[in-house]
């Protein structure tokens, strides 16, 4: 049985405790409370955040491995899951799990586009008994292992806007019916890194 196992988020870069401008034009001071700014820097950007002759002079959203964005998975209670992400990540979807992956437009739930079973119980989860499901993948050959695409189609999966497109599923996949009945499959490329499709294809 696939179950839920939990949640994929990446942190977001921190705003810091500096003079800035606010979307309304006023100037707030040092101290000024934002969600981010009880996170410190490390020393190394702390140098360039002070150097006015950096480019990331100021710059709030500035950071690095040490101190800036991170991913992990937590179960579902909350709780991270301990050893490496992306292994374990790439493990709980072959066993046929659902993952819910957190970015910046919200929640994206994920689950292996070959596992049938897997497919029937996001559909039953999310009320959703014949509208089409988008399948990720990781990059343009693995689309065209499953697809066929014509040189617009190409254009448009790796332009920056990075679309959902419709496209011509190949007779021989193994891509569970469920994912699409008897509709063209929606396809696209992540556009962010953090997404499991960089990694783990389809």
């Amino acid at each position: 049985m696939a179950e839920t196992a939990g949640i994929l988020q990446e942190d977001k870069c921190r705003p810091r405790r500096r003079f800035r401008v606010n979307i309304w034009g006023v100037v707030q001071g040092v101290g000024f409370r934002t969600a981010m700014a009880p996170f410190a820097l490390c020393p190394k950007c702390a140098t360039e955040y002070d150097d006015p002759t950096n480019r990331r002079f100021h710059a709030q959203p500035v950071a690095c491995p040490s101190c800036g964005p991170h991913v992990e998975l937590l179960d579902n209670k909350g709780q991270p899951v301990t050893g490496d992400w992306l292994e374990k990540s790439s493990q709980l979807l072959r066993e046929g799990y659902i993952l819910a992956i957190k970015d910046l437009s919200g929640f994206h739930l994920a689950c292996d586009a070959t596992n049938a079973h897997a497919v029937s119980l996001l559909r039953l989860r999310k009320r959703r008994s014949s509208k089409p499901f988008a399948v990720m993948a990781r990059d343009l050959d693995t689309v065209k292992q499953y697809c066929f695409v014509t040189e617009q189609e190409e254009a448009l999966l790796s332009s920056p806007a990075a679309p959902i497109v419709l496209l011509h599923q190949r007779p021989d996949t193994n891509l569970a019916p469920q994912v699409a009945p008897g509709l063209s499959t929606r396809t696209f490329i992540p556009h962010l890194r953090a997404y499991l499709g960089r990694r783990f294809g389809l």
